[in-house]
């Protein structure tokens, strides 16, 4: 009996004293620990406090996600232009390797008119409603997390991604045309209600192959009988990409005054292409020119 009961006793301590090894120090596990991270979308300068190049283009609504090696969304953050840290994410993430991705545009269809980032085959991308097709920026990098780091401090590449198509009449404008709508692909398919952009090249998919962009742009009442101007922004699917452009004019009603298309215009990111011609004149045999204008320094604008 003595001998069980020293056994018992034996055991016991052993058991105390692992039991108080284990438990001796801080008792926050590695995976526990959260790490804050701070993000700076590039072109804001935040540290300098002024704020450049995407706001200065009128970015309204950004969107910041960030995944995980699995894909599996992490963090969802929503920003609009009249935030005071417009422009600049603060987080906690525990120890781990991430994918970091944000998308902004100028133009809303509403006051929560935001895209949405999700990671498919993993690649981010961001999806975006036709009617918000503004000047688009976006940006994707990877974030890798350490136990032993307290703070991190990081800037997401923030870049133009989309381009600009400007429409010159050598036609002045008549009394009766109202809107201009353009169509860019092919005209015979279906006009998409929403853009599949990749945030890390800015492409959008699909574009001259299963859908194309329709954009109605109303006509200043001011400027008839003298020639117009028009711009456009335009996501591509390539860089350098040719595609149709049909440039329709109508009346309040929607009765089409003139169609015109010019084939083959090239499109590139953070660029103007121009179109040139009477665009107001009848069907017939009209003659277009175009050029297209490199913009070197996105923080100049167009």
């Amino acid at each position: 009996m003595k001998k069980i009961l020293s056994l018992c006793l034996i055991l016991f301590t052993a058991t105390t004293i692992v039991s108080c090894d284990k438990n001796d120090g801080d008792n926050t596990t590695s995976s526990d620990k959260l790490v804050k991270v701070t993000v700076h979308l590039d072109g804001f300068e935040i540290f300098e406090e002024t704020r450049s190049t995407a706001l200065e283009a009128g970015v309204k609504r950004i969107t910041f996600s960030v995944f995980d090696n699995q894909g599996t969304k992490k963090k969802d953050i929503y920003q609009k232009d009249t935030d005071d840290n417009f422009g600049c994410v603060t987080f906690e993430l525990p120890a781990g390797n991430y994918t970091m991705a944000a998308e902004g545009h100028t133009e809303l269809a509403s006051n929560d008119d935001y895209s949405s980032i999700e990671m498919t085959n993993n690649i981010a991308l961001a999806t975006i409603s036709s009617s918000s097709i503004g000047e688009t920026f976006c940006g994707s990098k990877s974030l890798t997390v350490a136990d032993d780091e307290d703070e991190i401090i990081e800037e997401l590449p923030f870049d133009r991604v989309s381009a600009k198509l400007q429409m010159i009449t050598t036609m002045n404008q008549p009394s009766n045309a109202k809107k201009i709508e353009f169509t860019i692909g092919d005209s015979t398919k279906s006009a998409y209600s929403s853009y599949m952009l990749n945030v890390a090249t800015g492409y959008m998919s699909g574009l001259g192959t299963d859908g194309c962009i329709k954009i109605v742009k109303g006509l200043n009442p001011t400027d008839v009988g003298s020639p117009t101007t028009i711009a456009i922004n335009v996501l591509i699917a390539s860089d350098g990409q040719k595609l149709p452009v049909t440039v329709e004019a109508k009346t309040s009603d929607g009765e089409v005054i003139s169609s015109h298309t010019v084939k083959s215009v090239p499109f590139h990111q953070n660029a103007k292409t121009t179109i040139k011609g009477p665009f107001y004149a009848p069907p017939g045999s009209c003659v277009f020119q175009f050029n297209t204008d490199w913009n070197e320094d996105i923080d100049g604008g167009w």
